[in-house]
């Protein structure tokens, strides 16, 4: 692929993110959402735990919180799967793909 071809890829890649975006509500600028440090410690123990019970009582907290704090990380990244969701936080730069915490 030659450098012409590649850069019409490029951008029409881009155009397709920016689409994406802005059907999730993104739009203008892309500002990653903020997440709360419950909501991206919650994402953080998903990481490593494989259910909300476990999480749970990790954080010393019922499970309907867990729970909630899931609803609202969807809501603002998007997404409707904690697979999506670890992708997209990942994506963002809130977590490592190790789950750890960024900065």
């Amino acid at each position: 692929m030659g450098a012409e071809p590649l850069q019409k890829y490029i951008a029409g890649q881009h155009d397709r993110a920016v689409v994406q975006m802005e059907s999730f509500g993104f739009q203008g600028s892309c500002v990653a959402p903020q997440l709360t440090s419950q909501e991206r410690k919650v994402l953080q123990m998903l990481c490593q735990y494989d259910r909300v019970q476990q999480v749970a009582e990790a954080l010393f907290v019922q499970p309907d919180t867990v729970r909630k704090h899931l609803r609202h990380i969807y809501e603002k990244l998007g997404v409707r799967s904690l697979h999506r969701a670890i992708v997209r936080a990942v994506e963002l730069g809130l977590i490592e793909p190790s789950g750890e915490p960024i900065g």
